[in-house]
């Protein structure tokens, strides 16, 4: 039989899942913009390479259009992740609010990215 440690109980547990939860969906956050950065750099990549009618394809301005959008994308997410850090940092108790937006940021970024660099 093994012997369990009861390290909380009570709400002291739930606090501590609770904030564990809410480092985990900023990390979460963290992780998809590495992601999306790196799709956008591919693409931008296989834009600058393949070439169509002689001409490369990052020439086409509807093109160069969807990478400044994706780019806006990409930026807007990290500019949530570091404002989220600073308020969490900065001594606000705002982490369970800040990590929420974070990750749901960084989730439609990466779904909108993932849908263009499949089409």
């Amino acid at each position: 039989m093994e012997h369990w440690q009861v390290l909380a109980i009570g709400v002291v547990a739930r606090d501590a899942v609770n904030v564990a939860n809410d480092w985990t969906r900023l990390a979460g956050a963290c992780n998809l913009l590495g992601t999306c950065s790196e799709m956008l750099d591919r693409t931008v990549e296989y834009l600058k390479t393949r070439v169509q009618f002689g001409r490369p394809l990052g020439t086409n301005q509807a093109l160069q259009h969807r990478i400044v959008d994706q780019y806006m994308q990409v930026e807007l997410t990290l500019a949530c992740i570091e404002q989220s850090f600073e308020a969490v940092f900065g001594g606000l108790d705002l982490l369970a609010s800040m990590a929420s937006r974070a990750k749901a940021r960084a989730a439609q970024t990466a779904v909108a990215l993932g849908i263009a660099a499949a089409a």
